[in-house]
């Protein structure tokens, strides 16, 4: 019987453990970018206005997202970032890379809460 006694369980995070998706998606993504193009503007770095701004970073974004269904691999967004930045003259270092993933993020993070029976669960499965 020991067999049929797991070792491990999987859990997909979002939807299962967490929830952030209470908004479209297009619109969280449409407040990440804003918040990103506001950190890059506190931070002094010359970008274009943030209707300029978000042309840039959707041309990009699309252009990843197209290359994900064709290749079903998963893009991410500091890897677009970083061609956002060089289309755009700021460099791309991994430093500014990471920062603006952090500012990119907030938005997400602002909504993001764990189900009420996310640990209870969590804690019984580890005690068996």
């Amino acid at each position: 019987m020991d067999k049929l006694k797991p070792r491990a369980i999987i859990f997909d995070l979002g939807s299962t453990l967490i929830e952030y998706e209470v908004i479209p998606w297009d619109d969280l993504g449409a407040e990440c970018a804003e918040a990103g193009w506001r950190f890059l503007r506190k931070h002094g770095y010359a970008v274009p206005d943030l209707d300029q701004f978000n042309a840039a970073y959707n041309e990009v974004r699309d252009r990843y997202r197209r290359e994900a269904e064709r290749t079903l691999v998963e893009w991410d967004v500091p890897t677009a970032s970083a061609e956002l930045f060089e289309t755009l003259g700021l460099g791309a270092d991994d430093r500014l890379i990471d920062s603006f993933f952090g500012a990119y993020y907030e938005p997400v993070d602002a909504r993001l809460f764990v189900y009420d029976d996310t640990l209870e669960t969590l804690e019984k499965l580890k005690a068996r």
